[in-house]
């Protein structure tokens, strides 16, 4: 195909995110976008002239023989997923774009996966972190050294939007957006066999507020690896900045509530997410890789490139693998409620 026409349905901040990715491609045709907002639907028409605006994704799934689109990208809030918003899609023969977190419960994200490979469907969710250049130097490291005690920590403040606060709605925070952390690990380390996590809201007082604004949980990998993740969102914007401080043996790694840290007896490796990996040697060696490319662009030109080549393996984060990334937050979750270890 020389282009590939693509739906987009949902036309908030994410769907933006992709569509300010989408119009620089010359093979792309954003032929529909859909939004309940009726200014986010024009606005997306000021970039797109000659896509057509649906209320839903409803009203694009009846309009798609005239449509005739090859992608549709699902940029909707958690709560949001249906059973047509990507079944609808795949039945269609669509390739779908997903962000995450794809669902709230595993048993609406089996359906769509269990549908994905019964039609081999190109599919990608939005872990666009696999795209870090410097991952690669991250892996090398791991091969090499392997880190036995790994601490994730994404420590930030809430985004604004008014589902986010309640779990029913966003899933909490781990889920929603320390998700892209555990994704990270799980492309490094591999699959999760156990979480526990304890989690409290101590910090935020507000209205209609019920998720916990922190967590740490302990994740035992497959590997035998044992992964901390601290995540929380008290953090006021103004103080994001300042930073939390890691003393490692001689070094102080700069200041980042973003960070992935991993040590062994030889050497230590940071992450630094969106930014550089660095590694500090036991012999006095250190070495910092630095991110080269836009990973939200590469991530979105690696999932039209395989909508043209009718290839469901050239994407790293496909649907069947991030249904357990998924699994491991959400089971994070039920850990935290009831205090329980969650195998896998």
């Amino acid at each position: 195909m020389d282009k590939v026409k693509v739906a987009i349905i949902g036309c908030g901040g994410i769907g933006r995110f992709h569509a300010s990715h989408l119009v620089n491609m010359d093979d792309v045709e954003v032929v529909a976008v859909a939004d309940p907002v009726e200014d986010r639907t024009k606005a997306f028409q000021q970039m797109f002239p000659t896509a057509k605006a649906y209320k839903s994704h409803m009203e694009v799934l009846a309009d798609l023989d005239n449509l005739k689109p090859d992608a549709a990208y699902i940029c909707i809030p958690p709560y949001a997923h249906d059973d047509y918003s990507e079944i609808g899609f795949i039945e269609k023969g669509l390739a779908l774009y997903v962000e995450k977190p794809m669902a709230l419960d595993m048993g609406f994200a089996a359906k769509v996966r269990n549908k994905i490979m019964q039609y081999n469907a190109v599919t990608s969710v939005g872990f666009q972190l696999r795209y870090l250049s410097f991952l690669d130097e991250a892996k090398r490291f791991i091969e090499k050294y392997n880190p036995a005690t790994v601490y994730a920590n994404r420590i930030g403040g809430l985004p604004g939007v008014y589902w986010f606060d309640l779990y029913d709605m966003s899933g909490g925070q781990l889920v929603e957006q320390n998700i892209h952390t555990v994704d990270m690990l799980r492309y490094m380390f591999g699959d999760v066999k156990r979480v526990y996590g304890v989690a409290g809201n101590t910090y935020i007082k507000k209205a209609n507020y019920d998720i916990d604004d922190h967590s740490t949980c302990l994740m035992t990998f497959k590997s035998g690896v044992t992964v901390t993740v601290n995540t929380g969102c008290y953090i006021p914007p103004k103080k994001k900045s300042e930073g939390l401080n890691l003393n490692v043996e001689t070094s102080t790694p700069a200041p980042n509530y973003n960070h992935l840290m991993m040590i062994s007896d030889q050497a230590v490796g940071q992450c630094n997410y969106f930014s550089s990996f660095k590694e500090w040697i036991s012999t006095g060696e250190s070495n910092e890789y630095v991110d080269k490319s836009d990973c939200g662009v590469t991530a979105d030109r690696t999932f039209i490139n395989a909508v043209k080549a009718k290839d469901p393996n050239m994407v790293k984060s496909p649907y069947r693998d991030a249904y357990k990334t998924l699994q491991t937050v959400l089971a994070a979750n039920e850990s935290f409620k009831t205090g329980k270890v969650i195998e896998l």
